[in-house]
């Protein structure tokens, strides 16, 4: 399966659905995610699992961390520079 480009609308869309009553708080791809209270620590896992399953990709540990998913631009280059994403 080709990585397909983690853009904006993608991950707005997978975000959306492990956390559908965030959707007026998503303003644009630099709304930080944890100061909006849209990710805590268990949504933050429920969105890696999402991405596993869905893409075939393995994220590690180490990279959960604030820097790769303050913000939906941020997850987005993590994602692309870390699996070649748009493929």
């Amino acid at each position: 399966m080709a990585t397909p480009k983690f853009d904006y609308e993608l991950l707005k869309g997978l975000l959306l659905e492990i956390r559908p009553q965030a959707v007026d708080r998503l303003a644009d791809e630099n709304t930080h995610l944890f100061q909006e209270g849209i990710l805590d620590s268990y949504a933050i896992i429920q969105l890696v699992n999402l991405l596993e399953e869905r893409f075939g990709v393995t994220i590690n540990f180490q990279d959960v961390k604030a820097v790769n998913f303050d913000t939906l631009k941020t997850l987005s280059s993590y994602l692309n520079l870390k699996f070649g994403g748009g493929a």
